[in-house]
């Protein structure tokens, strides 16, 4: 049993050198980049940024949601930072407010 191993073995190891023969003696080949899609990432972005706008179009209850809420934390956040005074706290506080911690 383990000359058949060893046979199965010097196979496997001469395949590899010729593997590795043939890869030197012949030239190196450009590979051809292909792209996955079939259309340009542009197009891609255009077609779903226009059908994204359709669909908020139709939607008029989420757009009216979304302007309250910028609307109402803008208020928020404008009200953080309103008349802060210049001391560490205040200037902290201006801090926070325009770049919030997660």
């Amino acid at each position: 049993m383990s000359g058949s191993v060893h046979q199965k073995r010097c196979e496997l190891q001469d395949q590899i050198d010729n593997l590795h023969e043939h890869g030197r003696t012949h030239p190196r080949q450009l590979s051809i980049r292909y792209s996955v899609f079939t259309t340009s990432w542009l197009h891609q972005f255009i077609a779903l940024t226009h059908r994204n706008f359709q669909a908020y179009w139709r939607n008029p209850t989420y757009i009216r949601a979304k302007f309250m809420l910028n609307i109402v934390g803008g208020l928020l956040v404008g009200s953080t930072f309103f008349q802060a005074n210049d001391s560490l706290q205040g200037t902290q506080n201006k801090l926070f407010s325009i770049f919030p911690s997660p």
